[in-house]
């Protein structure tokens, strides 16, 4: 469970703290630098002729894909149980590949990085939204980059009940999302239903290192700070997750709304990937954590069908940022855990793409009206 992950890395940092003996012995296993040096450093593929995917030559290290892998494992239960609020169409015909970056190109998102910090909830919804929000207004700007730090830095907001009340410390049913040391994406979901989610324009990401050197109240003022050019409320309907047994279903709601967003196991040989098809290991191994990410699209491959996702760990890891899973047998209980909304931008104003027009909130904590369209607020019918 994902409280019990975070439950014991505070553990381990308050250890670190009444133990010099202990922050040494952490420093010297050298996590932190193989992370960067992954971070910073792209090599090839080293082959395999045993895998079904190609091998990094530098693997991502056990420790680090921990940090990295910041999902629950489980979903609060905050959104409808089907995407029956979606509105699909059924009749729409199923490509054998599809891509919504090359789909809506002007929608393409940079490939981001969330460095050390177990953020990659924050990423993932505010990715989902962004790009959902971008394919149903047609428009493109830098407005439609939102703040993952905006999520991280105001964790102590994002607590909630089974039942979708507020809650406000950890507990046996108070979910808690709790920034670099991981959170629940439909919970994050819920937050901007609730409160809304400003533009990166606003307020920039600067957790790479694993710390969050941001107060909330440091998120509200550079907030408040940023220049609107007008003002617009941003209504949409809630959240919502989808079933594993039903492919077709998420396929065409990726390619009638946008990417959704999926949350599956790691494993340890996942730090080797590079291209190629991912299979999960079946030699019993024991998953290290949980990640979120945003499926794309899917395809074929060497008669492998596939989901397309994008990454949040920079262009040097996969391909360009983006790795291919195998479709359709549940891979790492990545069909299992997906979740996604929808959005309305009638009335926004976007902003330019030289950032000149950004987001200011009028009442609610954080940007409910916006001159951007990325305040999402969704009702909770």
């Amino acid at each position: 469970m994902l409280r019990m992950k975070m439950n014991m890395r505070m553990m381990m940092k308050m250890m670190l703290v009444l133990a010099v003996a202990v922050a040494v012995g952490v420093e010297a296993r050298g996590g932190r630098g193989r992370l960067s040096n992954f971070l910073n450093n792209d090599s090839g593929p080293s082959g395999n002729s045993l895998r079904k995917f190609n091998t990094r030559a530098n693997p991502i290290a056990r420790d680090d894909l921990d940090a990295l892998s910041g999902s629950s494992e489980e979903n609060i239960g905050l959104c409808a149980s089907t995407p029956s609020v979606a509105n699909l169409n059924t009749s729409m015909p199923i490509p054998d590949s599809y891509n919504s970056h090359e789909a809506y190109s002007k929608c393409k998102p940079d490939i981001l990085q969330q460095g050390s910090c177990g953020s990659c909830w924050a990423f993932a919804t505010t990715g989902v939204l962004a790009q959902r929000m971008c394919i149903k207004s047609e428009q493109i700007g830098q407005g439609y980059e939102l703040a993952p730090q905006a999520l991280v830095s105001c964790t102590d907001q994002i607590c909630y009940t089974k039942a979708g009340d507020r809650c406000s410390s950890p507990s046996s049913t108070c979910y808690c999302s709790l920034g670099c040391d991981g959170g629940y994406p439909d919970g994050a979901f819920r937050f901007m239903q609730d409160e809304g989610i400003t533009p990166e324009l606003c307020v920039k990401y600067v957790s790479k290192d694993g710390t969050d050197p941001l107060e909330c109240s440091d998120v509200q003022t550079m907030v408040s700070e940023c220049t609107a050019t007008s003002n617009a409320t941003v209504n949409g309907d809630r959240c919502y997750y989808h079933s594993s047994s039903d492919i077709e279903t998420i396929q065409r709601d990726i390619m009638q709304h946008g990417p959704v967003l999926a949350s599956y196991e790691v494993f340890e040989d996942f730090g080797e990937y590079d291209s190629g098809v991912y299979t999960c290991p079946d030699d019993g191994s024991d998953s290290i954590g949980w990640h979120a990410v945003i499926i794309v699209g899917w395809g074929v491959e060497d008669n492998t069908p596939y989901w397309l996702v994008q990454n949040s760990w920079g262009t040097g890891f996969g391909i360009d940022g983006y790795f291919k899973i195998a479709r359709g047998t549940n891979e790492c209980n990545i069909e299992s855990r997906l979740v996604t909304s929808l959005v309305n931008t009638e009335g926004v104003v976007f902003a330019s793409t030289s950032g000149a027009a950004v987001a200011k909130p009028a009442t609610a904590f954080l940007a409910v009206a916006v001159a951007v369209a990325v305040a999402a607020i969704f009702s909770t019918n």
